[in-house]
Parts: C-alpha cells; sequence; structure tokens
C-alpha cells in the first residue's frame, strides 16, 4: 500500500536536498545509499554517510543481521541540519531506524524484493512523472508514483514491490524505516 501522508514545507525540501548534496561533497563521491543516522562509535565521514553493516538480511538463515534500533546516532554531517529538524519531528510520532538517503541512478531499477520492515515514510527530494513504485497487494499488481517532491509518503515495504526511474534523471528519496509508533508498548 502507498499513502500520501501529507507534505514537508517545500523549503525544507530543497534544504534537506542541500543537506544530501553537502554530504556527497564531503566523502567526495556519489553513493546510492547515504545514511543519515547509523550506530554509535562509527567515526569519520565516509564511515558514518556509508556504513551498511555488510548485508542486512540473510537469505540462508532468513534473519536480518543488523538491528535498526543500532541506528541512532546522527552523522555528525547532518547535525543541526534541516534533515535532523524534520527527524526529530517525525520521531515524536514513529519510533524510527535507519534513516538513508536513497538514489535511483536513470533508466534503473531495484530487484523484485520485500523488506524486514512493516513500512517506511518516504520524502521524494527529486524525483520525475517517469519514477513509480510496483507492489502485489493481495495477489494483484499495483502501481503508483510518488508525484511531489517534498510529500511524505506511507509504503508497506513486507509485500513484494520495486521501484523504477525511468527517466533521464536521478531519483533521490530520504527514507526512513518505522520500527514501531511513539505510543506501542515496548
Amino acid at each position: 500500500m502507498l499513502k500520501k501522508l501529507n507534505n514537508v514545507q517545500n523549503a525544507i525540501a530543497e534544504q534537506i536536498l542541500h543537506d544530501y548534496m553537502k554530504a556527497s561533497l564531503a566523502i567526495g563521491e556519489f553513493v546510492s545509499q547515504m545514511n543519515f543516522n547509523c550506530p554509535e562509535n562509527i567515526v569519520g565521514h565516509k564511515e558514518q554517510l556509508t556504513y551498511m553493516g555488510g548485508t542486512n538480511w540473510d537469505y540462508e538463515s532468513n534473519k536480518i543481521l543488523l538491528d535498526e534500533c543500532l541506528f541512532i546516532e546522527t552523522a555528525d554531517i547532518f547535525k543541526n541540519s534541516y534533515t535532523e529538524a524534520l527527524v526529530k519531528d517525525l520521531e515524536s510520532t514513529y519510533k524510527l531506524g535507519r534513516v538513508r538517503f536513497l538514489t535511483l541512478a536513470p533508466k534503473t531499477n531495484y530487484s523484485w524484493h520485500k523488506d524486514t520492515e512493516e513500512s517506511r515514510l518516504h520524502i521524494p527530494l527529486k524525483t520525475t512523472t517517469d519514477s513509480f513504485f510496483a507492489w502485489q497487494e493481495g495477489g494483484e499488481l499495483k502501481i503508483d508514483r510518488m508525484r511531489e517532491a517534498g510529500g511524505l509518503y506511507l509504503f508497506e515495504t513486507k509485500n513484494w514491490h520495486t521501484a523504477v526511474n525511468a527517466s533521464k534523471e536521478p531519483r533521490i528519496h530520504l527514507v526512513l524505516n518505522i520500527i514501531g509508533k511513539v505510543d506501542d508498548d515496548g
């Protein structure tokens, strides 16, 4: 299921995209996944921004290898940023795990997959009408777009799904893994 929740102010969405570009320049390279947060005791801009803990899913044991709850430390370059302010605001409603920038290069897609989290929040920062999500729901294939840069979307990621960028421009989203609601017990 894909559901639009509301909008982040356009000026803030632009500032968050600026935060992402600043971080890319700081590490001197383009990466398809850039962390906003990381486990404690990870030192150095590049290490904090690109820490993946290895592959998160072990297909043989069918278990996650990295606990989402470990991603509690804001990467140094994002401290006191617009991105940090937005994440703190969303943390008043959601318990968040990894928060990262995902960039899907032009004319590419992700594999057909399921994620370990129940759902994620997506905030498109740079998007086009030629980018879309496809997912399976109740045996039916669904397709939709996150049309608005700065929109806040909830996407259920336990279903089979993929993202496609059929445009000539990169697609950049801020993606926040939800591990619970603030009012949940435990």
